[in-house]
């Protein structure tokens, strides 16, 4: 006779996987909006379109992951503004994933959902998934900090973790401005990496360092024919504007993450902040905890973020401040967590504290749906049509 409990454990995974589905599909659907319906590709799409061959890609291969990806739907359908714009799509799920791997590991699944749904209803990443540009590969610095995460958890898979490491780490340098993350993060986890060395053979490391070199080839050898492209990698501008005019920039940067922006670009909806009320709310919390608990990597975390906004002064391009969004949706995230340890410590005697302090998060988190998706679906189509109207003129 078999027991009903044994009967429900066994649906378990069919369960989790139907939680799955539910929680993907608004927003593939959010995603995919209207992506072929719009007036046409702007110049930037147009641009990054010509750009995505397979000859020019190894003479310029900076965002060659997109632009490999880009070439061949290119090739199912020239005409097709789906087609054109779905790369972004694809790259921004991919990114939407390893960030709710991240937080599942760190904070747990219902704080993994909510943090995923924060992340993924930023306007700035719903506007740039949107576009047919790679730009949406300035949030890859989350694939690095996922396969971080495989690899401190790797206790019996060491070398494949490993082996994640590298073609994150290889798919990161060729993503303008990543580098400076990586190193930055290398040095703040470098027990980590001294570890990785240590416990694994010579030839093992060789083996590694090499499967690195043929994956970078590409762009190695770009370098090499066309030297310029190493100011473009590091995001070093081609004319320094002066430290007065540099530290006035960086501070515009900054301010345009919380306050507001000092001019209208094409990721910016008039000159509102990028980030709103509820994630910087929840933000503060995270800071609080993360300062009172994990100094030393709140510290390198904001240093962090603050690299990445000081990139976006020096290139005047907004689009560069996605380097440092995930590192802040993690405090968003934790800040999520301490809310729920806090009230979950508020009402004792509920017999669903958890539950109801789900509840309290998901209203959080739904006005700042509201407020992400209304901001990001006027914004992009008002931007291509402007940009299109441009192109043909």
């Amino acid at each position: 006779m078999i027991r009903l409990p044994r009967e429900l454990k066994a649906w378990r995974p069919a369960r989790a996987g139907v939680l799955y589905v539910l929680a993907a599909a608004p927003l593939g659907l959010l995603l995919l909006w209207r992506l072929g319906s719009s007036p046409g590709l702007s110049a930037d799409e147009l641009s990054a379109k010509n750009s995505a061959s397979l000859s020019s890609t190894f003479s310029d291969p900076l965002f060659a992951p997109w632009k490999l990806l880009e070439d061949a739907l290119t090739h199912i359908n020239s005409h097709s503004l789906l087609l054109a714009r779905l790369p972004s799509v694809i790259f921004g799920a991919f990114f939407l994933a390893a960030f709710y791997y991240i937080l599942k590991g760190w904070f747990g699944r219902p704080i993994a959902y909510l943090g995923s749904i924060l992340l993924a209803t930023t306007p700035l990443f719903l506007i740039l998934a949107h576009n047919g540009t790679p730009r949406i590969m300035y949030f890859t610095p989350v694939l690095f900090l996922a396969a971080h995460r495989v690899l401190s958890r790797a206790k019996q898979r060491p070398k494949l973790a490993a082996a994640a490491l590298v073609i994150a780490l290889a798919f990161c340098l060729y993503v303008p401005g990543v580098i400076w993350l990586l190193i930055g993060g290398m040095i703040m986890k470098w027990r980590l990496v001294y570890k990785l060395l240590r416990n694994n053979r010579n030839t093992d490391v060789a083996l590694m360092a090499l499967m690195l070199l043929v994956l970078i080839a590409p762009l190695m050898y770009a370098l090499v024919i066309h030297p310029h492209l190493g100011k473009t990698l590091l995001l070093i501008p081609d004319h320094f504007p002066g430290w007065l005019q540099t530290l006035k920039d960086w501070g515009w940067m900054i301010i345009a993450l919380f306050a507001r922006s000092r001019t209208h670009q094409d990721v910016v909806l008039g000159q509102l902040p990028l980030l709103d009320a509820a994630q910087i709310g929840l933000g503060i919390f995270g800071g609080y905890v993360m300062w009172s608990r994990l100094r030393t990597q709140f510290l390198w975390l904001i240093g962090l973020v603050l690299l990445s906004c000081l990139g976006a002064a020096l290139n005047s391009n907004y689009s560069l401040l996605a380097l440092g969004l995930p590192l802040l949706s993690i405090l968003v995230g934790m800040g999520l967590r301490y809310l729920y340890i806090e009230w979950m410590h508020i009402f004792p005697r509920n017999p669903f504290p958890r539950y109801f302090a789900i509840l309290l998060m998901a209203a959080v988190v739904f006005t700042h749906v509201i407020y992400g998706v209304r901001y990001s679906l006027i914004a992009w189509p008002r931007t291509v049509a402007v940009q299109s109207l441009r192109v043909l003129k």
